[in-house]
């Protein structure tokens, strides 16, 4: 994943099939998971946030998820 504005890359992980996210304070457009973050040459356990603008954004993220999954 990259930031928008400076298309650095923020985010660098595996999708594994234990991947598990989580639906942060019941928002539907709101998610989190953990995972091991390779950003910078190193590898970190990190935990993340999203928050989509709109509900139909997150649930077209989450369901690439599930495929990638």
């Amino acid at each position: 994943m990259r930031q928008e504005q400076t298309t650095k890359i923020v985010l660098n992980h595996l999708v594994a099939p234990d991947l598990d996210f989580e639906q942060q304070g019941g928002s539907d457009k709101a998610w989190t998971w953990s995972a091991y973050n390779f950003v910078d040459g190193k590898m970190v356990a990190s935990t993340f946030a999203l928050l989509f603008g709109t509900p139909d954004v997150a649930a077209e993220f989450m369901g690439g998820m599930k495929d990638a999954k």
